[in-house]
């Protein structure tokens, strides 16, 4: 039996020419094996994308966060100085009473009787 289609070497599978269904295999194969490097390449793409974005984002955050820091810093700063003068006056304030009480002489020395 003669196929017109087939070359030779080629086979022929029932009353279709081998070579015909190999070749239309090979094309559906490589126009797949594109179609998936196209989307594979699209996929990635937005992956670099999302990974860039994701790092700027992450970066005005710490930068909002080490702003952050520094503005508590400073206010802590301002509340520690603010505590510490006032306890320092607070201390200053009964010794100048005790001082004055005791007419600028120390409990137990000379000139103090009767002040208790």
């Amino acid at each position: 039996m003669e196929f017109p289609c087939l070359a030779p070497g080629q086979y022929a599978f029932g009353a279709a020419c081998f070579g015909g269904v190999q070749k239309a295999c090979v094309l559906e194969r490589t126009e797949l094996l594109e179609q998936h490097q196209r989307k594979w390449d699209q996929m990635m793409a937005d992956r670099r994308q999302k990974e860039v974005d994701y790092m700027a984002a992450r970066e005005q955050r710490v930068e909002e966060c080490e702003q952050q820091l520094q503005e508590m810093r400073i206010q802590d700063a301002e509340e520690y100085n603010q505590v510490k003068i006032k306890l320092e006056t607070d201390v200053q304030v009964p010794n100048c009473s005790l001082a004055l009480r005791f007419n600028g002489h120390f409990p137990g020395e000379p000139g103090l009787a009767g002040v208790y």
